[in-house]
C-alpha cells in the first residue's frame, strides 16, 4: 500500500498572508463591523489560537491589512519609476499608468483600502497612532508624484505653477477611476495611458 503523503504545512508568513487575502475579501464583501476573526480563521482553517498568535485583535488585523496594501503599492511603484529614463514627464507616465492599472486589476486590495483610508473611516477602529503611520505611507507615495512635477517645473519642462495642487488632481483622478471603469467596461491598458496623458496636461507639459 503506498505510503500518504501529508499536505505540505504553511509556514508562519504564508499562514499571515491567507489571513490577510482572506480579511481584506471579507472585509469588502461583509464590512468590517459584520466580520468577525472566528469566521475568518475558520474560512482559512486556522484555529482562534493560532489566529490570536498573528493578530491580538481585529483592529491589528485591520492595520495588517491596508499597511500591507500600501507598501506592496510604494515598493511596487518605486520600482517602476526607476525603470523609466528618469525624467520627469516619463516618471509622471509611469506613475498614473501603474496607479491606474493596480485601480482595475487589483479590486479587493484596492476595495478595502478605499472603504477604510481613503474614506477616513479608519479612524473609527484605530488608534491615533496606527492612522498616522497609515498616512505616512500614503504621503511617501504622494511624494514620489510631487518630487517629479518640481523637477519639471525647475527644468522648465512643465508650466504648472502649484505643484501640490498638480499632484493632487492626479492622484484624485486616478484614485477615483475604479468608479467608472470596471469589469470590462475599459481596457486597463488603454485607460492607463489615456490617463497619464490627462496627468501631463494638469502640468501643462508641451508634446515630446
Amino acid at each position: 500500500m503506498p505510503a500518504r503523503t501529508s499536505r505540505r504545512t504553511r509556514t508562519a508568513e504564508e499562514t499571515r498572508d491567507v489571513l490577510l487575502d482572506a480579511a481584506a475579501h471579507l472585509f469588502r464583501q461583509h464590512g468590517y463591523e459584520s466580520t468577525s476573526l472566528k469566521a475568518l480563521g475558520t474560512q482559512v482553517g486556522v484555529s482562534p489560537s493560532a489566529m490570536y498568535w498573528h493578530f491580538s485583535s481585529k483592529s491589528d488585523l485591520l492595520f495588517a491589512v491596508v499597511e500591507r496594501t500600501l507598501l506592496r503599492f510604494r515598493d511596487r511603484l518605486v520600482q517602476e519609476l526607476a525603470a523609466t529614463d528618469g525624467t520627469p514627464r516619463e516618471r509622471i507616465r509611469a506613475f498614473v499608468r501603474f496607479y491606474v492599472h493596480t485601480q482595475l486589476n487589483e479590486t479587493v486590495d484596492v476595495d478595502a483600502y478605499t472603504s477604510f483610508l481613503a474614506t477616513a473611516h479608519i479612524a473609527d477602529h484605530l488608534p491615533a497612532e496606527a492612522c498616522r503611520q497609515l498616512i505616512g505611507y500614503e504621503r511617501e507615495i504622494y511624494a514620489l508624484l510631487r518630487t517629479a512635477i518640481e523637477e519639471g517645473i525647475a527644468s522648465g519642462e512643465f508650466g504648472v505653477d502649484t505643484p501640490s495642487s498638480a499632484a493632487f488632481a492626479i492622484v484624485g483622478m486616478c484614485e477615483n477611476v475604479q468608479t467608472w471603469c470596471r469589469h470590462g467596461d475599459a481596457d486597463a491598458v488603454t485607460t492607463s495611458e489615456q490617463y497619464a496623458d490627462y496627468a501631463l496636461s494638469i502640468v501643462r507639459t508641451s508634446p515630446a
